[in-house]
């Protein structure tokens, strides 16, 4: 019986640890002939399988990881060459447009100055051309924006969404004075984010209830939702002109505009850079179908 319950209680013993001595003992002991060699054989078997087992693991997370590593420098180099890109697409596309602009106010000087007469189709030629060149360098400097935002490192910081709001409001004042716009800003919480973009958030949102107030004085309200899942909720509401149903998700996407491009100035790129900075602050932003005087921004 000792000779038995002795290699039985060393095996026991040695199965449950997991030094190296504990190892050669459950070794040593699978090569004797008996039920105990048998027994000490498959855990043997059973460490061996194992160990097999985590290093081919090993070699897998060390493969991903590794390929994963590659892909983020290859990540970081499109990156940047995105920026070098939409900087330098965005500068060499304003050069142009500013001189066509240029050579306009020249040529308009010139005709002005020799009294040269020009019919009035040949106006409306130049207006045009005028006109349609700001436009393009407004599209041009939205595009750039829109893209810059998913390149852009986001420097947060615990800001103040009180100082924020008042500061978009104060960039728009203008705007806010001519339309005769009705602002109520309620307090708000603190934030995490760049001061930068949720400023410029909150000044596409003010700038959009104004542009789109109908007949009537723009009336917008600024005020603090329900918090869910510990995220502060921010509503910006308005008495407007509102959004179907069919749009509220469709005004998010760049050049989507509910109206005629010469009913309403604009390059219809606003609500996208919205949503994307919200998307950069781990937020989002919609339009609540529900609210029926007007538009409300969630």
């Amino acid at each position: 019986r000792y000779s038995i319950a002795k290699p039985l209680y060393k095996l026991s013993m040695s199965a449950r640890s997991k030094s190296q001595n504990a190892e050669n003992t459950i070794r040593l002991l699978s090569s004797r002939t008996d039920e105990v060699g048998t027994l000490a054989t498959a855990i043997c078997e059973r460490d061996d399988r194992f160990r097999a087992l985590v290093a081919s693991l090993e070699n897998v997370v060390s493969e991903r990881t590794h390929k994963l590593r590659q892909r983020e420098e290859s990540l970081q180099r499109l990156n940047k060459s995105l920026k070098e890109f939409a900087f330098v697409a965005s500068h060499d596309l304003k050069t142009p447009l500013r001189q066509s602009e240029a050579f306009i106010h020249v040529l308009r000087e010139e005709l002005e100055r020799t009294e040269t007469p020009i019919t009035d189709d040949a106006q409306e030629a130049l207006d045009i051309i005028m006109s349609c060149s700001q436009r393009m360098r407004h599209i041009v400097k939205s595009l750039y924006e829109l893209s810059s935002t998913d390149t852009v490192d986001v420097e947060r910081e615990q800001v103040s969404l009180d100082k924020v709001v008042h500061e978009a409001a104060d960039q728009v004042r203008i705007l806010l004075k001519e339309t005769s716009a009705s602002l109520e800003i309620s307090p708000l919480p603190d934030a995490l984010g760049s001061k930068g973009m949720l400023t410029q958030l909150f000044q596409n949102l003010i700038v959009n209830a104004c542009k789109y107030s109908g007949d009537a004085s723009p009336v917008i309200r600024i005020y603090p939702g329900r918090s869910v899942d510990e995220k502060s909720r921010i509503i910006l509401e308005d008495e407007g002109t509102g959004i179907a149903e069919d749009y509220v998700e469709k005004v998010f996407e760049p050049f989507k505009r509910l109206v005629r491009k010469d009913e309403i100035e604009g390059a219809g790129i606003g609500l996208a850079l919205c949503r994307k900075i919200a998307q950069r602050h781990e937020g989002d932003i919609r339009l609540d179908p529900d609210y029926d005087h007007g538009a409300r921004f969630i």
